[in-house]
């Protein structure tokens, strides 16, 4: 039995040939993470830096999302974008294996889905191998005070040495956007590995 497929408008690492497909960081609102040893399920709506808004075809789609909203301009995938929260948050790794004595760097991106400017603050920890937070009684970076435009965008990479006798082992960082210290409007976190020293 032979047969063959043909793939457009699809969003898959690797890639396929053909019309509309990329090999793109979708750019999920909450991938899932490990959380000291528990899995925290995420949140797979596309945030507005995703690359699949728009680069869908809708001659193929269906007239309702996954979440039951009529799409517009049609995105790739399931989710159909739309505004979840006044400000949305993402990080991006450099990379996720990072050896001791080494440099762990990422892209923090924030987005305004208003249309009125809005100040926000950002500030991070880290959760440890053994689930334990650190810095234990303050914050990696910040708070930082951050003003967003209406519609604005604000991208910073920042970078963190890793200490030679780190503990091996996978970490949780965790970033917030919101009041200093309990009012949480958006939060991100990404897992990351600390290795041998090369």
């Amino acid at each position: 039995i032979g047969g063959s497929a043909t793939v457009t408008s699809s969003d898959v690492e690797g890639g396929y040939t053909g019309t509309g497909n990329m090999s793109e960081d979708p750019l999920f609102v909450q991938p899932g993470y490990w959380d000291a040893g528990i899995w925290i399920q995420g949140d797979y709506h596309i945030t507005g830096f995703s690359p699949c808004i728009d680069a869908g075809d809708a001659a193929g789609a269906s007239q309702d999302d996954i979440d039951g909203e009529l799409r517009s301009v049609a995105d790739i995938g399931a989710d159909e974008y739309s505004d979840l929260g006044t400000v949305g948050l993402h990080l991006l790794p450099d990379d996720v294996q990072i050896p001791a004595g080494d440099t762990l760097g990422y892209s923090a991106n924030a987005v305004n889905n208003t249309a009125s400017n809005v100040q926000i603050e950002y500030w991070t920890d880290v959760t440890m191998p053994d689930g334990a937070t650190h810095p234990s009684s303050a914050v990696l970076v910040g708070p930082h005070s951050v003003q967003l435009e209406p519609f604005g965008t604000r991208s910073e990479h920042l970078t963190h040495r890793i200490p030679q006798p780190a503990p091996l082992g996978v970490y949780t960082y965790n970033a917030y956007i919101g009041t200093y210290p309990a009012d949480v409007v958006q939060e991100f976190h990404f897992n990351f590995e600390v290795v041998g020293t090369r």
